[in-house]
């Protein structure tokens, strides 16, 4: 889990541009060390958490 803990910048996405992703401030997903943490992207904000899984043979977090 611990890869994953930090402030991460979401630099793009599919449905979204740049200038409005990041049209508060610049988009963020920020998680800790127990995998909870807060996203901000346009003029949504919340929180998350996660957890470690396997998927096709490779760990990733997975948001729950």
């Amino acid at each position: 889990m611990k890869e994953y803990v930090g402030a991460w910048r979401i630099t793009e996405m599919d449905e979204w541009d740049n200038e409005y992703i990041n049209m508060e401030t610049n988009a963020h997903i920020q998680i800790d060390k127990k995998g909870y943490g807060s996203f901000q992207f346009a003029l949504v904000s919340g929180s998350i958490n996660g957890e470690m899984e396997e998927f096709g043979g490779e760990k990733r977090f997975a948001f729950t």
